[in-house]
């Protein structure tokens, strides 16, 4: 046995032996050789050729998904440094959302946090296949695995500590990322959330000023109107008791008196019948359009 062994390139100190399937003996390095194979040594104890192929066929397929899942390494590797720098990013703007007394800064920090939770889901959309398949692998593997039913022999790594060693990690390190990106976002939701609550609450302080505002504003128009209204009822008893002088004029003079004054209270009556029917007419004129501008909003 060790003379095949040696033939076939596989070092003792990287040697996985162990027993499958109660009987099958395996022995391999599972490395990559020089001419772009592995090895793999397999005594077939009392099993029949079909059997064997099978048991062999698991082996294959069990380094296969063990490789597929541990591609998922390399990519959390490679976007775990953008993922630390948003981590400290975020943690920056929470320290400034919770110490920031100015309101003006809460419309920059919004931004800022729309474009992190923006970066983060460019990273969700670049790794979220290859986790998934990581995790779909992994428990493939780890079927496979339990299906040789691994037996470890003394004083050799087994085929279950060889696999576990390496996927175990790799997995675990895979769902640590997806966890984080997960508590990311979140995280940027509660700080956008905050700020939302915030800048809601400034908005609706600055309505209840300017309601407060237009109220004061309502309240002088008021006092000016009822000044305006005291001077007009003077105003309109200086006119009346000019138009009641106009007309008594006119009677006085209706036999003798001058014709000036006659033909004054003459038109008094008529002029004023005449304004009344032109403001009736101008105000039914002004309340039609108003009602056709009411109809077309409606």
């Amino acid at each position: 046995m060790e003379e095949n062994l040696s033939a076939m390139g596989i070092v003792e100190g990287d040697l996985i032996y162990c027993e499958v399937n109660d009987g099958l003996r395996i022995w391999s390095d599972f490395g990559i050789h020089k001419d772009g194979y592995g090895r793999l040594l397999v005594q077939g104890g009392d099993k029949s050729d079909a059997e064997r192929g099978r048991i062999i066929q698991r082996v294959q397929e069990l380094g296969n998904y063990r490789n597929l899942a541990l591609m998922g390494f390399p990519t959390v590797q490679q976007y775990g440094p953008q993922v630390d720098e948003l981590e400290q990013r975020l943690s920056d703007h929470a320290e400034r959302v919770a110490s920031a007394t100015d309101d003006d800064n809460d419309d920059l920090l919004l931004q800022q946090l729309a474009e992190i939770s923006a970066q983060l889901e460019l990273i969700r959309s670049a790794t979220g296949f290859r986790l998934s398949a990581t995790t779909a692998y992994a428990e493939v593997a780890a079927d496979r695995l339990n299906a040789l039913d691994v037996k470890p022999l003394a004083n050799f790594q087994s085929l279950k500590e060889f696999t576990e060693r390496r996927l175990i990690p790799a997995r675990r390190t895979c769902a640590v990322f997806q966890t984080r990106l997960d508590r990311i976002a979140e995280r940027v939701s509660r700080i956008m959330h905050t700020l939302d609550v915030r800048i809601d609450s400034r908005i609706k302080a600055q309505n209840l000023r300017l309601m407060e505002s237009m109220e004061r504003s309502t309240q002088l128009q008021l006092r000016l109107q009822t000044l305006v209204e005291g001077l007009s009822v003077i105003a309109a008893a200086y006119y009346l008791v000019g138009l009641i002088a106009y007309m008594t004029k006119g009677a006085a003079a209706f036999r003798s008196g001058p014709q000036t004054e006659l033909f004054i209270g003459l038109i008094t009556i008529p002029v004023i019948l005449a304004i009344y029917v032109l403001v009736q007419r101008l105000r039914g004129k002004v309340m039609k359009e108003t009602d056709v501008k009411n109809d077309d909003i409606s």
